[in-house]
């Protein structure tokens, strides 16, 4: 399923949009955005509702150690857990914040 998300929309009430980066070919977004709390510039990783279980199987690997990866692991909102601020929750399947 395709989602949308605008440029300056804030996710978790926390990250703010900053620029579409590309869509994955299952339906997952990459966007640049700012943590509004720290004041920093982070990847947001959306996944598509199909892919938000494995999203979040593999950043807690990523952030236990378990799997080695390129990027860092600070956030993940899961399932309807989301509270994504401009959607239904539960409407996106899940946002990890990356950090490399």
């Amino acid at each position: 399923m395709s989602q949308s998300i605008d440029v300056g929309s804030v996710l978790g009430g926390r990250y703010q949009v900053t620029e579409f980066v590309l869509t994955s070919a299952e339906g997952d977004l990459v966007l640049e955005g700012i943590d509004q709390v720290l004041n920093r510039s982070v990847s947001i990783l959306v996944a598509s509702t199909d892919n938000s279980s494995q999203l979040a199987s593999s950043a807690r690997e990523i952030a236990m150690d378990e799997r080695s990866a390129a990027v860092q692991v600070l956030d993940l909102r899961y399932g309807r857990q989301s509270n994504l601020s401009r959607s239904q929750p539960g409407q996106f399947g899940g946002l990890a914040r990356l950090g490399g």
